[in-house]
């Protein structure tokens, strides 16, 4: 079964509009896409590569999806890292850093400080083909050289200017 989504208006506020994954939005609104940077003790960012069988396969990005019909952006950033990588954060502190819309789609994006250890993880093989730890060299490098898409150079641009001030 799809799974049935709000729409948003651009100030990111649910319209009481629904459709359906795959399904056109209803006209007027957005959806809306939760985002999230895993960072250990080391400074480092938990990273995953796309699986082939996704939109811009084989392309590093950080956790994220949408939330369901029924659930807070909270809720769905936890429930897609369950998902994806099999890792439960529920218990964790978990940090809202933007809220907004960027001109197509809402956004939230969090963050949460964690110790993981990437080889004990259960890949979604539909959404995941790997893992691995990104020092802040490496992910400014690949903004740089924009190897990342335009979605992670947003997310991580807001990131790091959050993160400076904090």
């Amino acid at each position: 079964m799809k799974e049935k989504r709000q729409a948003f208006n651009s100030d990111c506020q649910p319209t009481g509009l629904y459709y359906f994954a795959g399904e056109p939005i209803p006209e007027g609104g957005y959806p809306i896409v939760v985002m999230i940077a895993i960072e250990n003790s080391k400074g480092e960012f938990l990273m995953q590569k796309r699986s082939k069988f996704t939109s811009s396969p084989l392309t590093w990005t950080v956790t994220g999806g949408h939330p369901t019909f029924d659930e807070n952006n909270k809720q769905a950033v936890v429930r897609e890292v369950k998902e994806e990588l099999g890792l439960d954060i529920s218990k964790d502190k978990i940090e809202s850093f933007w809220l907004g819309f960027d001109g197509r789609v809402c956004r939230e994006m969090f963050y949460c400080k964690k110790d993981v250890d990437i080889n004990k993880l259960t890949l979604q093989v539909e959404e995941v083909d790997s893992v691995a730890w990104f020092t802040k060299d490496k992910i400014l490098k690949m903004i740089e050289s924009k190897e990342f898409s335009p979605n992670q150079i947003f997310f991580f641009t807001n990131f790091f200017a959050w993160k400076n001030k904090n």
